[in-house]
């Protein structure tokens, strides 16, 4: 994926394909997604989202057991 088009609902692959999306996951550093997202990111996350600071992600993994 090399760009976002949050506006459009569409991702753009490297061989130039563009998908549409209903609701987008993304994994990659918040930095590489606002940078993809380009002139439709908001103006107040690219600021924030630049400047070194540590960063804590927690992963949370729920499974229902559907035997019971």
């Amino acid at each position: 994926m090399v760009r976002v088009s949050p506006g459009k609902h569409t991702v753009m692959l490297q061989n130039g394909e563009e998908l549409r999306y209903e609701h987008l996951i993304s994994t990659m550093p918040l930095p590489v997604l606002i940078r993809q997202m380009g002139e439709e990111a908001p103006a107040e996350i690219p600021v924030g989202c630049e400047r070194p600071a540590a960063r804590l992600v927690r992963c949370v993994h729920l499974v229902s057991d559907a035997r019971t």
